[in-house]
């Protein structure tokens, strides 16, 4: 049977809708809880043969996350796609671009569903070509510079033990391949190497999303007011291009089709405004009262506005045809 790659995006993107380095973070605790109860509990070695098979699981969805994310973030980053085409072969049938225009999915989530990675070197090929850079060279000097300690002492654990880490990494996925596809059952569980994928598996990842974050964002701010702030400031750049874009579409009326109802449209315009404003209460409700409310707000005012702008500039374009 073909595969429905359309249907395996959406139900992925129904699946996992939050924060990718949230997600990782999260599934690593618990696999650290699991872990300690194995060893604690004295239950079979059995148990440890699932940590590596769940870790490649983890790196396998935070790099598809990842990828999506990059491409998606625009330029310089969405040019490098073209060499994914090359090197993957990778083809847009009509229904692919049917459920692109309909926004089901981003050209992200369909590159990174196409993509492989099944082991190191695959992410290491995928990330350098989206970069453009040696991912794994960069990773291994790339010194974080945080006012968040933890964030530091990440970088320099990553940088100081970067060859074993690596080593460590390959290993955990020779690992899961043994588990997964052999019968492994005279197998010799080295309990301190599984441990030590573990801990490794974190690093590598916390490396990478500080690496990545800081491509994608360089300069960003850290603190939650300074996320406000900049958040706010943001909004108000767009809010600026929408009031110039609602005074050219009222003037384009009006040369295109003999005048407006300018009272109908400036009502319009303060009723679309009241439901922008109400549209960030809700998305933000979930933290009322927190210092992360105007950040959430923000970027939600933001986002609708962006798409009042896209909207904008094609009438404005067709009217002016």
């Amino acid at each position: 049977m073909k595969r429905n790659i359309i249907a395996e995006i959406i139900d992925l993107k129904q699946r996992e809708k939050r924060n990718a380095t949230h997600l990782f973070e999260l599934r690593i605790q618990d696999l650290k809880i699991a872990c300690d109860q194995i060893t604690t509990h004295k239950l079979s070695n059995e148990l440890y043969k699932q940590i590596p098979i769940a870790l490649v699981a983890t790196m396998e969805s935070y790099f598809y996350s990842v990828v999506a994310k990059i491409i998606d973030h625009g330029e310089p980053f969405l040019s490098n796609v073209a060499k994914f085409n090359q090197a993957k072969d990778v083809k847009f049938d009509f229904e692919i671009v049917k459920a692109l225009n309909a926004k089901d999915f981003t050209i992200g989530n369909f590159i990174a569903h196409v993509l492989s990675f099944n082991n190191l070197n695959d992410i290491n090929l995928n990330l350098s070509i989206l970069l453009d850079v040696n991912f794994l060279k960069e990773l291994k000097a790339h010194r974080r510079k945080s006012i968040f300690e933890d964030n530091n002492h990440t970088s320099e654990s990553f940088i100081t033990n970067a060859d074993s880490i690596i080593k460590s990494i390959n290993r955990t996925f020779e690992l899961r391949h043994i588990f997964c596809h052999e019968f492994a059952y005279k197998y010799q569980i080295d309990v301190s190497e599984i441990k030590d994928c573990l801990v490794n598996t974190e690093l590598f990842l916390k490396q990478t999303s500080n690496y990545i974050h800081e491509a994608l964002y360089p300069g960003s701010p850290e603190t939650q007011t300074d996320m406000n702030i900049e958040s706010f400031e943001e909004y108000c750049k767009l809010d600026e291009e929408l009031e110039d874009l609602f005074k050219r579409i009222k003037e384009a009326h009006q040369n295109a089709f003999d005048g407006i109802n300018v009272k109908l449209f400036d009502r319009m315009v303060r009723y679309w405004k009241r439901y922008r404003d109400l549209k960030g209460d809700f998305d933000s409700d979930y933290v009322r009262g927190g210092t992360m409310m105007p950040l959430v707000s923000n970027n939600s005012r933001s986002y609708v506005t962006s798409l009042m702008i896209e909207q904008l500039k094609s009438e404005l374009k067709s009217i002016s045809k």
